[in-house]
């Protein structure tokens, strides 16, 4: 899933917004309007995803160390799509997304690590029954 996380990211803020329709189509009006509400769906997404995974991985809990080094290879992650968008046609970096990408990885951390611990306990109790 976090692969596909990863995948997702790279397609959606790397691809020309030429192939995203015509100038009438809702994707080309989300990319271009309301763009930062797309960065920060997609890392939201990212951080939740990554942020489970840590949490199923360490069944006793989860090392602050661990959680660190996500929150910055997501910043990273987040910090070379946006320059990579300067080599896209149609496609520009702004300081607006980063903080987006930033804040929704944050977000889905946060969401991850307060209701990941709950979700495994009922999924491990549900499966022992």
């Amino acid at each position: 899933m976090v692969v596909a996380m990863f995948a997702l990211i790279l397609v959606a803020v790397l691809l020309p917004a030429s192939s995203l329709g015509g100038q009438e189509s809702l994707l080309r009006s989300l990319s271009e309007q309301q763009s930062w509400f797309v960065h920060a769906a997609l890392f939201v997404g990212f951080g939740g995803t990554i942020g489970f995974r840590l949490v199923t991985a360490g069944r006793s809990g989860v090392a602050a160390s661990w959680v660190t080094a996500a929150a910055v290879v997501i910043a990273a992650f987040a910090t070379l799509t946006e320059v990579a968008q300067l080599g896209v046609n149609g496609r520009n970096a702004a300081i607006g997304d980063w903080i987006a990408d930033l804040l929704g990885m944050i977000g889905g951390l946060t969401f991850a690590l307060a209701v990941g611990p709950l979700a495994n306990d009922w999924v491990t109790a549900r499966h022992n029954r």
